[in-house]
């Protein structure tokens, strides 16, 4: 993410986000860890969206037979 002060909307949508909540790992956790120690004003707002991303349902989509091989 660029140098700025983002909202809890700009932190949902951004895919790098998104990505290290859904499904972090090491490399994620401490690009994150970085950002939150250079911008700790924004932790509140981080921990906000990571909320709200982890309160939305799961989504699991199924691809029947017949429409794998089309």
């Amino acid at each position: 993410m660029k140098q700025k002060k983002y909202s809890v909307e700009d932190f949902i949508l951004d895919k790098q986000f998104l990505q290290w909540v859904i499904n972090p790992n090491k490399e994620s956790n401490i690009y994150w860890e970085r950002y939150v120690r250079s911008h700790p004003g924004q932790l509140q707002i981080i921990e906000q969206a990571r909320e709200i991303i982890l309160s939305l349902p799961k989504i699991q989509y199924r691809i029947k037979d017949n429409e794998a091989h089309q």
